[in-house]
This record gives C-alpha cells, structure tokens and sequence, in this order.
C-alpha cells in the first residue's frame, strides 16, 4: 500500500473512532515516512492527550521534534517516555 493511501485509510478510521490510538500511530508514522514533520506531530500530541501515558506517543514526539531540530523541545520528551518505559517494566 502507498503511504498516501495509508494517510487516508488511517484518516478514514479516525473518522469512525476519534480515539482509535493504534491508528493514530499508524498516521503518525505515515505522515513521518512522508516527512510531514508538523502533520505528524500533530497527530502524536493528540495521542497524548488521548493517552497521557502512551510511551510510544511520547517518543514518537521525540524522533519527529529531533527530525525537525527542534532540540529545545526534545529533552522533556525524552525523559516523559523513559519514564513511561520504566513504569512498564515495573509492571512486567
């Protein structure tokens, strides 16, 4: 499948359940590999609201700040899904 048709699919399913958080991700990261960097951020801040703990929303956030060198931006980030990865392994 063509990452446009991933872009609409996943819009698609987003149309349907506003806080499907697996598509979320899966946009989120279409729209990375399409390198539409402020789209993309967009769509993972709205997974953290959705999910103030989703680890992989937070470091999504982090790769994409880093690939638009908004470094100011990346360190509370960083340390938001190190933590989240933490509170996991504590509960494995």
């Amino acid at each position: 499948m063509e990452l446009e048709e991933a872009v609409a699919a996943y819009r698609e399913s987003l149309a349907v359940i506003r806080a499907f958080t697996e598509a979320m991700h899966g946009l989120a990261r279409a729209l990375q590999d399409l390198q539409r960097y402020d789209e993309a951020i967009e769509v993972a801040q709205k997974i953290t609201e959705v999910d103030p703990d989703d680890v992989l929303a937070h470091t999504s956030l982090s790769v994409l700040y880093q690939k638009k060198g908004m470094i100011q931006r990346l360190r509370p980030r960083e340390r938001r899904a190190a933590a989240g990865v933490e509170q996991q392994l504590k509960k494995s």
